[in-house]
Formats: structure tokens, C-alpha cells, sequence
């Protein structure tokens, strides 16, 4: 037989890009993860004019720090974990560790991977005061100065693509997380509201549970109070303390 013939054409090699010390990390983080952790997925389709709005009139009382709904979700998050305390734990040996303050991760994506910092406390600050220290770790990760202290002692992390225009995603679990929740962009889409079908804007949540801690109804009660939450303007008021 003429090997030639039958040889599987190789892919031709454009560049080889070493692995730095962060996409080392991120390797082992992710394996370990996938490896060692039992992941099951709760998602949920939530309206957003309520949050919407009340953005609006935020941002309009509020010129500084540059309010985001990636701060209004790190904020009504923080405010719920404390009311779901399985999801703001560790599994630790042979016992559940439940925590009773909240310290919040958020993914920040870098050019050449990803970074969590944490707010620590999250569940103590005000909308502004979570906002003003939001900036300023998000800041520090894009210049890589954080300092060790800036990503250590996370109990629970967000993850937001939606301003990349990515609707919905599963996110992987950041060890020693009990959950992640991944949300995506705010779109126009179909809501069926009293038997009536109409357009508003949506955003579609997906929990991530450590099925070794966290049972499916555990995650699907935190699931409903974000949803009843974000979709009610007083409850919203309520969580952000405005």
C-alpha cells in the first residue's frame, strides 16, 4: 500500500504560544473543577425593565462611580446569599461550612485569561460603595497589581458576558465555590404575559451547583428569589439599598 496515499494530512502550525504562570493556573483550576466537582445547571429567563429602569434612574442621581448591571447583580446577589446560606459555602473535610458574610467574586476577562477578585463584605456596602470598589479591583486586575488579598476568601462568584453579546453560557465552578452564575447580555425577546404575547427585555441566568453540597432545590429557591427580585421594583429597591 503506498503510505503516501494514506497519510492523514497534518494541521500546518501558525505560532506556538507558551503557556504564561495565569493560563497555567486557569488550566489547573478548570481540571480540577470538571474533575472533582459533580456540576448540575438551573436556568431562568428573568425580565429586566424593572432593573432597567431603575438604572436609568440611578445612573441619573448618580454620575459617579460609573454604575453598571454588572454592579446591580453583584449587589442583589450579595443581599439574597445571606437568605440562601448553602450557596455561600464550602464543602470542608467531612462538614458544610455556611458562611455568614458574603464575599463576592466576579470574573474579569484579560487578553490572555481570567482573574476573580473579591469583594469582601459585598453583603455590607451600599450599591455605591460595591461599585467604587468593583472599579477599583477591576481596575487593578487589568493592570496586574492586585494584591493576593484581592483574590483570596471567595465564597461565591458572577460571571457576566453579556457585554460580549453572549446570551446565555454554563460557567465553570471556581474551587472552593458551592455555585457560580453566569449571566448574559439584556435582549428583546418573547414573553408570554397574561396569555398575551409581547416583547421586553430579558436575561437569561444559569446557576451552576456543586451537587456534592448543593441540592436542585437549594439552587432552584436562590433562582426564584433573583428572578422575584430583579423583576420587582420595590424587592430590587429593597435588595440595592436605594
Amino acid at each position: 500500500m503506498n503510505t503516501a496515499q494514506t497519510s492523514v494530512p497534518q494541521p500546518v502550525v501558525a505560532r506556538r504560544v507558551p503557556l504564561t504562570a495565569m493560563r497555567r493556573a486557569i488550566i489547573e483550576r478548570v481540571v480540577r473543577s470538571k474533575r472533582d466537582i459533580p456540576h448540575f445547571y438551573l436556568t431562568q429567563e428573568i425580565e429586566m425593565h424593572a432593573a432597567q429602569t431603575l438604572m436609568e434612574e440611578l445612573l441619573a442621581m448618580h454620575p459617579q462611580p460609573r454604575l453598571t448591571l454588572t454592579h446591580l447583580l453583584l449587589k442583589v446577589v450579595a443581599s439574597l446569599l445571606l437568605q440562601h446560606p448553602r450557596l455561600n459555602a464550602r464543602l470542608i473535610e467531612e462538614e458544610i461550612e455556611e458562611y455568614a458574610s458574603v464575599h463576592l467574586g466576579f470574573v474579569v476577562g484579560l487578553e490572555d485569561g481570567m482573574i476573580i477578585p473579591v469583594l469582601h463584605h459585598a453583603e455590607r456596602m451600599s450599591l455605591l460603595e460595591l461599585a467604587h470598589r468593583a472599579i477599583e479591583l477591576e481596575a487593578g486586575a487589568r493592570a496586574r497589581r492586585l494584591q493576593a488579598g484581592d483574590l483570596t476568601g471567595r465564597t461565591f462568584t458572577l460571571s457576566n458576558m453579556g457585554m460580549l453579546d453572549i446570551d446565555a453560557f454554563q460557567a465553570v465552578i471556581s474551587p472552593p465555590d458551592a455555585a457560580i452564575l453566569a449571566v448574559g447580555r439584556v435582549a428583546k425577546r418573547p414573553v408570554v404575559r397574561d396569555d398575551q404575547l409581547i416583547v421586553a427585555p430579558t436575561m437569561i441566568a444559569t446557576l451552576a451547583c456543586d451537587h456534592r453540597l448543593v441540592d436542585g432545590a437549594h439552587g432552584a429557591r436562590f433562582m426564584a428569589d433573583l428572578r422575584q427580585t430583579l423583576e420587582d421594583a420595590q424587592r430590587l429597591k429593597s435588595a440595592l439599598r436605594v
